[in-house]
């Protein structure tokens, strides 16, 4: 079975030079593992060389296959259909360990996913409260508003996800920017204003001013004051 391999191993090489294992695996409709010993058999052989751009087929592989494979044929030894067989076994085997790793994999994706879920339904709860603050929440509380690139990535860091934020009304979000909901809704209580008081605010205050009346979240009545839609 792994000389039929070889040879259309060596044959695509033939038509395709410079070929990846994966390009031949597609090509054959064999499994990779299948295309990576055969590619290992026909290198030892000298059928084939491996560049830096993938497998090519030497000039006389072909001649030489076929005369490795009359020699056999003559020689009929039984060690080399034992050999064969013991390969063939090892490819299978090597198969069924890639797969077994594969389904591990992905349920241990799904428990990860689960454990995620698990310590969110935690963390809303006042028994996780009480005892860790989040390190997002904590940061955004500090600063009041950051951008949402920064944003997304301190959430990565804990939740992974600023949707979380905003799906449970911890953040609010004001065109690019991402307010912390006590910073928000102090400032909103604070409307209406006179427009020179802008003056008293902090810069981040005057910040997130702006970009309320740039959302049409706030509007500057006749010049004079700041007030909410």
């Amino acid at each position: 079975m792994s000389s039929n391999i070889d040879k259309l191993v060596l044959s695509y090489l033939q038509r395709h030079p410079y070929s990846k294992p994966r390009e031949i695996a597609d090509g054959l409709g064999f499994s990779i593992v299948t295309v990576r010993y055969s590619l290992l058999r026909l290198r030892e052989r000298g059928l084939v060389v491996r560049t830096s751009r993938g497998y090519i087929a030497r000039t006389h592989a072909k001649r030489d296959l076929a005369a490795e494979e009359t020699q056999q044929e003559r020689s009929g030894e039984p060690s080399t259909y034992k050999e064969v067989a013991e390969l063939r076994e090892r490819i299978l085997e090597i198969e069924k360990i890639l797969e077994d790793a594969l389904e591990n994999l992905s349920r241990l994706e799904k428990e990860v996913s689960e454990l995620r879920v698990f310590i969110r339904a935690l963390q809303g709860s006042g028994a996780y409260s009480r005892h860790q603050r989040d390190p997002f929440i904590e940061k955004l509380s500090r600063e009041g508003l950051m951008t949402i690139s920064e944003a997304r990535k301190e959430a990565s860091k804990t939740m992974g996800s600023l949707e979380y934020y905003v799906d449970r009304g911890d953040v609010a979000i004001v065109g690019e920017f991402v307010v912390d909901k006590r910073f928000y809704e102090n400032l909103m209580s604070r409307m209406p204003m006179k427009v020179e008081d802008m003056n008293s605010l902090s810069a981040k205050e005057k910040i997130l001013v702006e970009a309320m009346i740039s959302e049409g979240v706030l509007y500057i009545d006749k010049g004079r004051e700041i007030r909410p839609v």
